[in-house]
């Protein structure tokens, strides 16, 4: 049972990376606006001549949201595979618990999170994508992440009657 918990994590953890490669934001009325790449790793968008340019830039809080949790369920299983205590296994647990339930917070948050710098003839202003929405991959990002935090924490919870 407690290998089916850290499975259901690492499969959770896999669907959110891949999103990466999706649309993940919208307009209201569905038109994407950029994929998960872009918004986490950020690039240019547009250009117009020299005199007008707008970029998406690196964004830390994407990273940890669509990276992250691939890389610590990875790094979780590999730890609690090798370790015989059960206190090890129950502090692994908590630490993925905690990944997953940033993740949720910040796939939440991610238009907030995405910020571009617009550029017209030399003054540069910054602008965040509040307005945005999820888009359906982005959402089911977001679900997926719900239910790695819920499996994580069942994990850790079957850890303390050892």
């Amino acid at each position: 049972m407690q290998d089916m918990f850290l499975m259901f994590t690492l499969v959770f953890g896999l669907i959110i990376c891949a999103s990466l490669f999706f649309n993940v934001l919208e307009t209201s009325d569905n038109e994407p606006i950029m994929d998960g790449i872009l918004a986490v790793f950020g690039g240019e968008v547009a250009s117009i001549g020299g005199f007008i340019s707008s970029r998406i830039i690196f964004s830390m809080r994407n990273f940890i949201a669509f990276i992250f949790p691939l890389i610590f369920s990875l790094l979780g299983i590999v730890i609690i595979k090798q370790s015989s205590a059960a206190t090890i296994k129950l502090f692994a647990g908590i630490i993925l618990s905690a990944v997953f339930i940033t993740s949720v917070y910040l796939l939440a948050n991610l238009g907030l999170n995405t910020i571009g710098e617009v550029d017209v003839f030399g003054v540069t202003s910054k602008i965040n994508y509040k307005q945005a929405e999820l888009t359906i991959v982005s959402s089911v990002a977001l679900v997926s992440a719900i239910l790695g935090a819920v499996s994580s924490v069942l994990y850790s919870v079957s850890q303390l009657g050892k």
